[in-house]
């Protein structure tokens, strides 16, 4: 991947745009075409949001990570911050019923249960790399397969009929596990290719 050199007001810019964007879609999708009242924006839409616009700061992270290190590290502070958002923000809401194909009855059900843990596990991956102070290791593939993992048992349940799909739009769960798919396989290529 190709290093991205942009100064600072550029990636404000840039951050504003993913998140007004990711804002926009989930409030489109949820409030407008699906049942979410508008007097869960703050916390359930924004959630929502915030989600979405992480696959993209991770775009960000790797697109920077081999050729701008510093430009990467900065990224990854952004994505770090988004993260830690949405776990707070989905802890939170857990109890209140938001994400009920998670639950049966009041505990969790499988898919539950390891979409919590391959979250725990993703979330783990990406501070130990900042721990070690690199984002330029091995961590990524594990990291980028995990996240795969979190989204596909968060998801999978509504990817398969599209016909229930809120006003069409593809779920966020989906679009965020075929973004992380490419990052793998452009992590992997890229590995095949160090070794030719």
């Amino acid at each position: 991947m190709k290093s991205l050199n942009i100064d600072t007001k550029s990636k404000a810019i840039i951050i504003t745009i993913i998140f007004v964007s990711a804002f926009f879609y989930s409030f489109l999708r949820y409030v407008i075409f699906g049942s979410v009242q508008i007097i869960h924006t703050p916390t359930f839409i924004i959630n929502k949001a915030v989600a979405f616009a992480s696959i993209f700061y991770l775009f960000m992270v790797l697109k920077n990570s081999k050729k701008d290190i510093q430009s990467a590290k900065i990224w990854f502070e952004i994505f770090s911050f988004s993260i830690l958002l949405h776990i707070l923000l989905t802890l939170t809401l857990l109890p209140f019923g938001f994400y009920k194909k998670m639950m049966e009855g009041s505990s969790l059900n499988l898919s539950g249960n390891l979409t919590i843990i391959f979250g725990v596990l993703t979330c783990f991956s990406f501070y130990s790399k900042k721990i070690l102070h690199s984002i330029n290791l091995n961590f990524n593939k594990l990291t980028l397969t995990l996240l795969s993992f979190h989204l596909f048992f968060l998801g999978w349940q509504g990817w398969i009929e599209p016909s229930k799909w809120f006003g069409f739009m593809p779920p966020i769960t989906l679009i965020c596990f075929i973004i992380g798919l490419y990052l793998l396989f452009m992590e992997l290529k890229e590995k095949k290719s160090c070794g030719n």
